[in-house]
């Protein structure tokens, strides 16, 4: 246990013999875990891999429903190709090289993959609608 007033850890627990603090409480209440540097802004630092039963991430920003909206601006596939070429990902989601450097939020990527999700889904319908169109075309010209 620490000594509160000098403001650094007020309560840790150590391996063995050696003086690495595998559990680390600070004065203003974060949490390392196999670390004793807990990065500014946040509450708990974990040195190692994590594996739960659940997890739960509360956004406060907008749930893309935004895409089935009327006014949204879907990217035609030949746009979306081209994007797809040119910068070797998804418009609207990190590169490799910016999850490399910054890695990536959790709350905010599963929305930005949902808004892919929900913008396939636009795709797949339109393709059904011109498919179908197509098929009643090739009907009319057998006949």
């Amino acid at each position: 246990i620490g000594d509160v007033t000098t403001g650094k850890s007020v309560f840790w627990i150590e391996s063995g013999q050696q003086l690495n603090q595998q559990l680390n409480i600070k004065a203003n209440g974060s949490i390392g875990i196999g670390t004793t540097t807990v990065p500014s802004g946040y509450k708990l630092a974990v040195d190692g891999k994590i594996i739960a039963e659940e997890f739960k991430v509360e956004l406060s920003e907008n749930w893309p429903d935004h895409v089935f909206g009327e006014n949204y601006n879907l990217m035609s596939l030949t746009e979306l190709e081209n994007y797809i070429i040119k910068n070797r990902h998804l418009p609207g989601l990190p590169s490799a090289d910016e999850v490399e450097e910054n890695g990536v939020s959790l709350g905010d990527m599963q929305a930005r993959l949902l808004q892919k999700v929900e913008e396939l889904t636009l795709y797949v319908i339109d393709l059904q609608k011109e498919n179908e169109a197509l098929k009643d075309k090739l009907a009319k010209f057998k006949k």
